[in-house]
């Protein structure tokens, strides 16, 4: 990577023969250390870029949310300021006075309306903010009467006049429901964190090949999934599947993730195979390289009838043993359901997720060299090359030359 970078030294290396030999009268040997301390420091940046680039990378966390909170709007009387004309300032006599308008600043009272806002705050006690149609949908799904607190609101508007017609506003009083801890009621929730992954970016050690497009057809390979707007965009699923939908199962699954985000920092993802031989699992990591660093990925084989053929699980974590142990359990189940994924997440939250620990990768891969991907680098190239161009440009057209 660093050779790749450094070859741009070619670039400045050819400005100079080409300022040497066309134009040496008009360049001063300063002109030239300067051209060439610009391209070094520019070179050392984008090398910078190109590395943070390449090891930067996303992984999930999920929540649960905990209570909803509605702030009903409400206008007040306030104080406003505005810009009037104050005259004019003038200068100059005859023909060559100029003037130009005055202002003064102008206070008077108004009204400021402020809007309804409804949040929804997880267990880190995040806020989100979410539409007044989910605030009632969540309220109503956890089955508890809304806490109304009088906010108090000195100045608050009952009704006034605008435009002419009377105008009604609220007090802006505030609602708050709580979850009841049921995880069939749960919402659960993913954030998003960057951390730097140089196995990904690596190919000195842990070399994961590039799954061809064909191979990901084939194999009905996975991409991550998106977060939707099941929830205003904070959602995710557990359970990916190219056939058959476990609603309940993802239910449980993404609230087994919300449990433990906060205090594993583990991401659990149930992929299923159907048709497939257990081949697929191994492209699979390929493909995702092993996932993020906090993920445990659950692989799961079967026939078109949901009976289990086999399983197979990848994670960064050491527990060796914690994995294998979830591998049998998969193997040991009979078919693939609603019941049975379920069935499997309650003893995953038991006797797995506990003993999950999440690895280290700065210290433990910094030693990896970095491969950034061409594009960086292309324009690292770009950079330097209207770099050398416009120095170029700059050496021959000013007054500097090799006299001074």
């Amino acid at each position: 990577m660093f050779g790749t970078i450094w070859y741009i030294m070619i670039l400045p290396v050819i400005a100079t023969i080409y300022l040497m030999v066309w134009h040496k009268k008009k360049t001063a040997w300063y002109e030239l250390v300067g051209m060439w301390a610009v391209c070094i420091i520019l070179i050392m940046i984008g090398q910078w870029a190109a590395v943070r680039v390449a090891v930067t990378d996303t992984e999930y966390w999920g929540h649960l949310g905990i209570k909803v909170e509605h702030n009903e709007p409400y206008s007040k009387w306030d104080t406003c300021d505005r810009q009037v004309r104050d005259g004019e300032t003038c200068s100059g006599s005859g023909k060559d006075r100029t003037c130009s308008p005055k202002y003064r600043t102008e206070y008077y009272d108004c009204v400021k309306n402020t809007s309804r806002q409804c949040f929804l705050y997880d267990r880190m006690k995040n806020r989100h903010y979410i539409s007044y149609g989910r605030y009632r949908e969540l309220a109503v799904r956890w089955g508890n009467d809304a806490k109304f607190r009088n906010m108090n609101r000195k100045g608050t508007i009952r009704r006034f006049i605008k435009r002419g017609r009377p105008y009604y506003t609220g007090e802006g009083n505030r609602y708050t429901a709580e979850w009841n801890k049921v995880w069939t009621t749960s919402e659960p929730m993913v954030s998003v964190h960057k951390y730097e992954n140089r196995v990904a970016a690596s190919s000195s050690v842990l070399n994961f090949k590039q799954v061809t497009e064909q191979k990901k057809i084939v194999y009905k390979l996975y991409d991550y999934p998106f977060m939707y707007e099941g929830g205003g965009g904070y959602e995710m699923v557990s359970i990916l599947s190219h056939t058959k939908k476990f609603p309940a199962a993802d239910t449980y699954w993404r609230f087994i993730n919300g449990q433990f985000g906060p205090v594993k920092r583990i991401r659990v993802w149930i992929l299923l195979f159907e048709g497939q031989e257990r081949e697929a699992a191994l492209y699979q990591k390929q493909h995702w390289k092993n996932g993020n660093k906090n993920e445990l990925t659950l692989c799961i084989g079967m026939d078109r009838a949901g009976k289990v053929t086999w399983g197979e699980v990848f994670s960064w974590t050491e527990q060796d043993e914690m994995v294998i142990r979830v591998r049998n359990r998969i193997e040991a189940m009979e078919v693939v359901s609603d019941q049975s994924l379920i069935k499997l997440a309650m003893w995953a939250e038991k006797t797995a997720i506990p003993k999950y620990v999440k690895p280290e990768f700065t210290e433990k891969y910094k030693h990896l060299a970095v491969n950034p991907p061409i594009w960086i680098i292309l324009v690292v190239w770009g950079v330097i090359a209207l770099a050398n161009i416009g120095l170029c440009i700059y050496i021959v057209r000013n007054s500097l030359d090799e006299s001074h």
